[in-house]
């Protein structure tokens, strides 16, 4: 049987508690599913974008399900001093890990500093849900301690400089269940709110969990 606390006794996940005591019973099937499913790759053929395209290295490249990694023909290659990539999943996902694929021609070194962002919208709030500081080598995967909502994945480059190369992403996660339909949005607008507030009274928020 599948519960909140056999998943945190399993996989030692950081659950946020106040979250769940409020929704327990909504998100509880999203999460064991998320947990204790198998591996599937939500991004796969969805409709995916980059700031800029160097030699016809397009963004679909990335979701294409090949993850050789040769330049040359497939991946992706913005240039551009702000390069991202992103995808849009098209339906919310409860989303429990991302892999990203580097080249192994020799420049894998130039993939460094990269971030990973989750939402709900292209150009709306978006959280921070990982950062792999240095250089990234073939592959890196993304593991969120806690599985997060979102539609729209991106990656980018902190700071910003240089090419964003990336062979394939590949997204883990299940479609969220229908019972949390508005509560999805409801814990976005707290979190939005929430940082309003750190920003304003950094001092009398600073506990907040985020």
């Amino acid at each position: 049987m599948c519960t909140i606390g056999s998943i945190l006794k399993r996989r030692q996940r950081c659950i946020r508690h106040t979250y769940f005591e409020a929704h327990a019973n909504h998100v509880q099937k999203d999460i064991c599913a998320a947990v204790t499913s198998a591996a599937v790759n939500v991004a796969i053929g969805k409709p995916s974008f980059q700031t800029d395209t160097e030699y016809g290295r397009t963004a679909d490249l990335a979701v294409d399900g090949n993850t050789a990694q040769h330049l040359q023909t497939f991946c992706t290659a913005a240039t551009s001093d702000n390069a991202s990539w992103w995808v849009n999943l098209q339906q919310i996902f409860l989303i429990r890990s991302v892999k990203i694929f580097n080249r192994n021609d020799g420049w894998s070194y130039r993939l460094t500093n990269v971030e990973l962002y989750v939402g709900f919208s292209e150009r709306g709030f978006q959280s921070r849900e990982g950062f792999r500081p240095g250089e990234v080598g073939l592959s890196h995967t993304f593991e969120l301690a806690t599985p997060v909502y979102g539609q729209w994945v991106r990656i980018t480059r902190n700071p910003r400089n240089g090419s964003l190369v990336l062979c394939e992403v590949e997204v883990e996660g299940v479609p969220y269940s229908a019972g949390n339909k508005g509560r999805v949005k409801t814990r976005l607008r707290i979190k939005v709110f929430q940082l309003k507030q750190l920003h304003q009274y950094p001092l009398q928020h600073s506990g907040l969990d985020l």
